[in-house]
């Protein structure tokens, strides 16, 4: 049975309107775009009687089997027709509520009346600048949702409401260890914090929430609340929900129809150097820095520990040439981030492995970090940005669900695929990072998506 997209709005008159029979549509969901957006197409009879309802700006409500995906506002409409009136076509396009925001510029007093400006002092909370911007009036955003140790969904004002439903893709994220890195939403900014000169609000937020190595992302299936929160890679009380095969037993069932594995080598850093800025446009060896080894291109092939002494002779020279050793006792040297074990499990999993030889070594300099704690986070999370590129899997499947479920982002995925390796065949879990449903005269109902490693991001965002 072919799942079915319903899209409903409230007409003027206060009714509930669904419209159906869509020829095409393309929904776009990407953990890392704090938007997600809609294209919708109608070619049939019902256009002119349909476009007498709607309004540019006016709110759309997405639904797959009576899920909830996605809660959007129309940016476009574009009617198009051919000469004799025949062949006229309905173009709907639109985003979530963050997409609101990204277009709305912060007031220079972010609208708190008094001063032209206004700017958070070093002992305000995270959370509670993360309310002021993004709760300020301008759009339906009511409550910031992140998780707790526990695995539950709390709110940034530390009102527990328990478990998010398993269908969303949010909540019931649990802490990993990673590289044993926390920040808490009740921690002090620890500066001055103003908005840029005609900077939107979510970018402000954005920016906020980047130094707590959080993503900022509406909650699927509404428009008055968002989550602030790293990758969730595990869960409580829940294994992948998802499934993707491609494997040569008959009895088993295969739903892969396009497949593809990207591995690169390009734009991965053997090494990250940074540095906070100190006030001079000079390079200081003898500055406090902070280390992060690649796991996948920093270290010798094969080695069982994952240390300096281990590291490949490129590495090795950096940290010489860069700096003056690990930190001392007058507190300058290098702080070495922990190894990812996590990430470099996963990773040696592949079908594909890879030889380091050349010199990659990656020295950053961070013009916002003002703390150790800060420069941490943002080596670390460069590092994680790198790394989501070394490997991409990506499949188009039928439908929009996989065991009853709607495909959303940020959960993980079981994949054994045979088919792009025959003699190895690819399995393992993989963290789903873009869902796109799609219906077309060509292509019938499906989801493409990208797979990425798990493990990358391993910030823990706590109470």
């Amino acid at each position: 049975m072919t799942d079915q997209i319903e899209v409903s709005f409230i007409d003027a008159n206060g009714n509930h309107q669904n419209i159906k029979n869509w020829t095409e549509y393309d929904i776009q969901k990407d953990f890392f775009d704090f938007a997600d957006g809609f294209t919708l197409v109608l070619e049939d009879d019902r256009l002119d009687q349909l476009t007498q309802h709607l309004e540019v700006g006016m709110r759309l409500e997405f639904k797959i089997n009576k899920f909830n995906i996605l809660v959007g506002y129309i940016d476009s409409i574009d009617l198009a027709y051919t000469r004799g009136g025949h062949g006229k076509s309905l173009t709907i396009r639109g985003r979530d509520v963050c997409g609101l925001l990204s277009d709305a510029h912060v007031y220079p007093n972010l609208g708190l009346g008094g001063n032209t400006q206004y700017q958070f002092n070093p002992l305000d909370k995270l959370s509670d600048a993360l309310n002021v911007i993004l709760t300020n009036g301008l759009t339906p955003i009511e409550n910031l949702f992140t998780n707790d140790l526990n695995g539950n969904l709390q709110l940034l004002e530390k009102s527990q409401i328990g478990n998010a439903a398993f269908s969303t893709g949010f909540g019931t994220g649990i802490k990993v260890k990673g590289r044993n890195l926390s920040k808490s939403y009740n921690s002090n900014l620890e500066k001055l914090c103003k908005p840029e000169k005609g900077e939107s609000y979510i970018g402000y937020a954005t920016r906020l929430a980047t130094r707590a190595g959080c993503f900022i992302k509406c909650m699927p299936g509404t428009d008055n609340a968002l989550l602030i929160s790293p990758p969730t890679y595990q869960r409580v009380g829940f294994s992948a929900p998802y499934n993707l095969n491609h494997i040569y037993i008959q009895s088993t069932v295969n739903n892969i129809h396009e497949g593809r594995l990207k591995i690169s080598y390009k734009n991965q850093p053997s090494v990250i150097i940074g540095e906070a800025n100190h006030g001079g446009p000079t390079f200081r060896k003898e500055t406090q820095k902070v280390v992060c080894i690649n796991e996948f291109t920093g270290y010798v092939k094969n080695t069982q520990t994952l240390d300096v002494s281990n590291s490949i002779p490129s590495v090795k020279n950096a940290l010489q040439q860069l700096t003056t050793g690990p930190i001392n006792e007058n507190n300058s040297g290098y702080l070495l981030l922990a190894p990812n074990l996590d990430l470099y499990s996963v990773a040696t999993q592949n079908v594909i492995g890879t030889t380091a030889i050349s010199s990659r070594p990656y020295y950053y300099v961070d013009y916002n970090a003002e703390t150790p704690e800060e420069l941490i986070i943002s080596v670390a999370e460069l590092m994680a940005k790198f790394q989501d590129d070394f490997l991409e899997l990506e499949y188009t499947v039928d439908n929009h669900t996989n065991n009853g479920v709607p495909w959303n982002t940020n959960l993980m995925c079981n994949v054994s695929d045979e088919a792009i390796s025959p003699n190895q065949c690819m399995t393992g879990q993989f963290w789903i990072q873009k869902v796109n449903f799609t219906k077309s005269r060509g292509g019938g109902t499906e989801t493409k998506l990208l797979l990425r490693l798990p493990y990358t991001h391993v910030v823990n965002f706590t109470s």
